[in-house]
């Protein structure tokens, strides 16, 4: 049994880092900011910041988060050269038990138009079983010169889902881990705020690197389910 659980559970690992090779180009880089940033330069490429809340309510046992990689990966993409940027983001800055985890995400991009596309992750990641998720976001922004800006808040939840029209939370393969973790027959409800002044706030506690500096609010707009046609290209 023992050696058998072992094995299922090296299939399980393979296979969420074929989907995330495969999702995001299998190369991550790192948050923005750190407690170990030094310096706040946006000389070359400025930074946005955003927080993620995220919830499994449907299968609330299995909290989209994971033990041995990164929590969760942000996906971007470049659609004039349709370059994608895969970020790691890391822990949550707070998590409760079976019911959600927050992230503080920064990433870093050169000036220009970009695609915030997916977050993809796994919960689920003890035995029995583990299961990978894609939040679907699909929302345009451009980043400025020399700026750190606030995207907003993104709040994601997991739910049953009832019709055939409404996204999967994640893949249907493997089976019986998807099923467990809710993601199969699982959809995102999604939300896309302003909270500016708390998430700043938050921010600059966290990391003090970011001083009195200036973040310029430049909210995404309202989550909207996107077409088979954004999601393919």
């Amino acid at each position: 049994m023992i050696k058998e659980n072992k094995k299922i559970f090296a299939i399980n690992v393979l296979a969420l880092a074929l989907f995330l090779v495969f999702a995001g180009g299998g190369c991550s880089k790192p948050m923005a900011l750190s407690e170990k940033t030094k310096v706040l330069d946006v000389s070359k490429e400025s930074i946005a910041l955003m927080t993620v809340k995220i919830s499994n309510q449907y299968k609330p046992d299995n909290q989209p988060r994971a033990g041995i990689a990164p929590n969760f990966f942000v996906l971007i993409k470049e659609p004039a050269t349709k370059t994608k940027h895969q970020f790691s983001v890391g822990g949550p800055y707070n998590a409760v038990a079976k019911q959600f985890n927050e992230y503080l995400v920064s990433i870093k991009l050169a000036p220009g138009d970009y695609k915030f596309t997916e977050i993809n992750g796994f919960s689920g990641y003890m035995l029995p079983a583990m299961g990978t998720f894609a939040v679907p976001v699909y929302t345009d922004f451009r980043m400025g010169n020399n700026k750190v800006i606030y995207l907003g808040r993104i709040e994601a939840t997991n739910r049953k889902r009832i019709n055939d029209d409404e996204l999967r939370a994640g893949p249907v393969i493997p089976l019986f881990d998807q099923a467990w973790c809710g993601f199969s027959d699982g959809t995102w409800d999604i939300k896309i705020l302003d909270n500016y002044t708390d998430d700043v706030a938050l921010f600059r506690q966290k990391y003090p690197v970011m001083g009195s500096c200036n973040v310029e609010k430049q909210i995404l707009p309202p989550w909207k389910k996107p077409t088979k046609e954004e999601m393919a290209n």
